[in-house]
């Protein structure tokens, strides 16, 4: 999770770099957001759920066929469902 958080903090620092006097509200306004995710990151790190499983708690492995499927514990979040604190 803290990779990510940091991946869209990188993301903020590089948006900042392409905004001029004009015509970048958009990228004003991308900023915006992607700030209030991160602070929504940061103030609920338990309540998030695991990216790779989908909150399911476990993955579907697929095999050489695609009627060769196996359910395995998520290997991120150990089938808790949700990410890992930071």
């Amino acid at each position: 999770m803290s990779n990510y958080i940091e991946f869209l903090k990188k993301e903020v620092a590089y948006l900042r770099t392409q905004t001029r006097d004009r015509a970048t509200g958009h990228i004003w306004t991308a900023i915006a957001v992607l700030e209030k995710r991160i602070g929504s990151l940061l103030e609920n790190r338990d309540d998030i759920p695991c990216y790779e499983c989908e909150g399911r708690g476990i993955v579907y492995e697929t095999n050489f066929s695609k009627d060769d499927v196996n359910l395995e514990t998520c290997p991120r979040c150990n089938g808790k469902k949700v990410e890992r604190s930071i």
